[in-house]
């Protein structure tokens, strides 16, 4: 029962001494683990960023070309109009030669119209790709300050948990394919655990071994004769 408290005690000095023991021992293949843990946490959060962000940047970039697109379309209505005025007055339009005439007036408001809804187009267009624009800015400021949140957080992916965990892993081992066998028992670890308890308990498993000895016996009549010559007795109450 004494024994008890000692054992305890032993077998949780011996487990907590088997970890860092197992790190430094398997410390280049968790520093390369742990690297390939890294980039491919990093890989999957930019991912999920990227992921994010798609559709935001596509929609805001579509419609930026769609707007510049009715800008060029209204453009090439308003060149043609002007090119037909400039070829009737200039006769090669006409068969009644250059000047300006009647055809020449029905072309130059055709002409005028084109220009005037292809100056609204412009600035309205202008205005709402301007917006579209500081949208898409501000949403690519915002992809670039989470891959770098997403790098960051990679990065930090090296604390002991991590380092217990892949040290588990290696323990297990890992397939073709890359898995961990899930399945497998880590005997290394728990062989490197029993060892170090084996150094915590076999004193106290020695100390219980022990049979009284001649020297032991000795010691005893040697404490007897040290009481009685200093005249101390010892009297002992049992009760019932």
């Amino acid at each position: 029962k004494t024994a008890i408290p000692r054992i305890l005690m032993g077998i949780i000095i011996a487990i907590t001494i088997s970890k860092p023991v197992e790190l430094r021992m398997f410390e280049q293949e968790i520093t390369v683990e742990l690297k390939s843990k890294r980039l491919a946490e990093q890989k999957r959060k930019i991912d999920e960023v990227e992921i994010k962000y798609k559709k935001p940047i596509e929609t805001f970039q579509e419609e930026i070309a769609r707007l510049r697109a009715d800008i060029n379309k209204y453009e090439q209505i308003r060149q043609e109009k002007e090119d037909i005025f400039n070829a009737e007055m200039d006769g090669e339009g006409s068969n009644r030669g250059p000047g300006f005439g009647k055809v020449a007036e029905q072309k130059r408001i055709a002409f005028k119209k084109a220009e005037k809804e292809y100056d609204s187009v412009k600035t309205i267009n202008l205005t709402a790709i301007k917006i579209q624009q500081d949208k898409l800015a501000f949403t690519e400021v915002e992809l670039k300050k989470e891959l770098i949140d997403a790098e960051i957080i990679a990065s930090s992916l090296d604390g002991l948990m991590a380092r217990l965990q892949i040290v588990d892993e290696l323990a297990k081992g890992k397939d073709e394919d890359g898995n961990v066998n899930e399945d497998a028992i880590p005997w290394i670890i728990y062989f490197i655990t029993l060892l170090f308890m084996a150094i915590e308990l076999t004193p106290i498993f020695f100390k219980m071994m022990l049979i009284k000895s001649p020297y032991d016996y000795l010691e005893d009549n040697i404490k007897a004769l040290q009481r009685a010559d200093l005249g101390i007795e010892v009297k002992y109450n049992y009760y019932k």
